[in-house]
Parts: C-alpha cells; sequence; structure tokens
C-alpha cells in the first residue's frame, strides 16, 4: 500500500523460549527466578515509513523497539531491557541512485547477558548508505 501522509506500519515480535541450558532444565518459579541463565528471549518492533515525504520519490521513516532480551534476574534487570530507536530520510538522487542518512539511538545495551560482570551502554550512531541500482 502506497502512504501519503498516513504512514505504512510495520510491526514483528518474537519469542524464543529455552527448555534445557547446558543440562539444567528448572521446573518451578523459584528455581527459574534464582537462575543466572537466561530461559527465554523476546523481541518487538514497529516501523513507520511515509512515501514521497516533502519530495515525490523521497521517503522518512522511524522505527522503534526492543532487540532480542532475556530477562535477567536480580539487580541488573534494567539493564537487560533494551530501547533502540531509529530515523531515517531515503533522497532518490536519481532513477538509479538512492542517498539514505539514518539515525539511531540505543539505550540500555547489555554485551554480558545478565553476567556479574555485564555493562550497559547507550549511546547515538549516524549511517550514510548509499544504494546503486544497475
Amino acid at each position: 500500500i502506497k502512504s501519503d501522509w498516513f504512514p505504512s506500519i510495520s510491526a514483528g515480535y518474537g519469542y524464543n523460549f529455552v527448555s534445557n541450558m547446558n543440562g539444567y532444565s528448572p521446573t518451578s518459579a523459584s528455581l527459574i527466578a534464582d537462575s543466572k541463565g537466561a530461559l527465554s528471549s523476546k523481541s518487538w518492533m514497529v516501523g513507520l515509513q511515509w512515501d514521497n515525504a516533502f519530495v515525490k520519490a523521497n521517503a522518512a521513516g522511524v522505527a522503534f523497539g526492543q532487540p532480542s532480551y532475556a530477562t535477567c534476574p536480580g539487580a541488573q534487570s534494567a539493564q537487560c531491557q533494551p530501547f533502540l530507536v531509529e530515523w531515517f530520510y531515503r533522497i532518490q538522487a536519481t532513477d538509479n541512485i538512492s542517498i539514505t542518512p539514518t539515525l539511531f539511538y540505543g539505550s540500555s545495551i547489555n554485551n554480558g547477558g545478565g553476567a556479574s560482570n555485564a555493562s550497559a551502554y547507550t549511546g547515538l550512531g549516524g549511517v550514510i548508505q548509499t544504494t546503486f541500482k544497475f
């Protein structure tokens, strides 16, 4: 569906349940809460895109959500709730060339999966993508 003032909408959700971690398979809620490893992970996203944004053939969009993450036990649970958002504007320079500057922001991105030495970071980044069609 082509969008004008109303955006096209994309959405997704993922869930992964791990039933046996290296031979460890807790059977009660208390054992699951006390476990040091993740027993499941999930992710979700929602994206909006406007075609012909400001100029015909250009597009603008935003996407936000959480990448695959697991609930961590104890005090580190805040580090296990990552969030990402991305903004882009695709410029159709010619029929065969498009340029897409993109900004993205991530918060509480965890590099240790709930381990005791895990750390989380928050940051802003950007990229410029150029696409050539032959």
